[in-house]
């Protein structure tokens, strides 16, 4: 299973950001702080990207910071790496700060 994670604009028809992550990377996600931000927002009653930005940014540094200690979370079967969720993190955060009033979508 992976996770689907747009944002849409008013029309709901071309989405502003799309993506898939795989679900291996979920533990990863969690150390860093970013979990619920990406696969459950509707948990955090986040709606829109600027609901979620600060803390993308946050856990973002942190995986930055120590890299060879998320590196050790990489799933052993080889589906999803630190270096793809970092660049994944980076440009949906980017979206987020063009499109702050884009509404998060999220499949699993």
């Amino acid at each position: 299973m992976g996770l689907r994670l747009s944002l849409y604009e008013d029309d709901w028809e071309d989405a502003v950001f799309d993506c898939n992550i795989t679900s291996n990377l979920q533990p990863m996600a969690r150390e860093c702080g970013v979990y619920l931000e990406m696969w459950e927002p509707k948990s955090l009653y986040a709606k829109q990207a600027k609901d979620v930005v600060d803390m993308l940014k946050i856990g973002l540094q942190r995986l930055k910071r120590n890299p060879r200690y998320y590196k050790s979370l990489e799933p052993k079967n080889g589906w999803g790496t630190y270096n793809g969720f970092v660049n994944v993190l980076s440009k949906y955060i980017i979206a987020c700060e063009i499109h702050p009033k884009s509404r998060i979508f999220t499949s699993v």
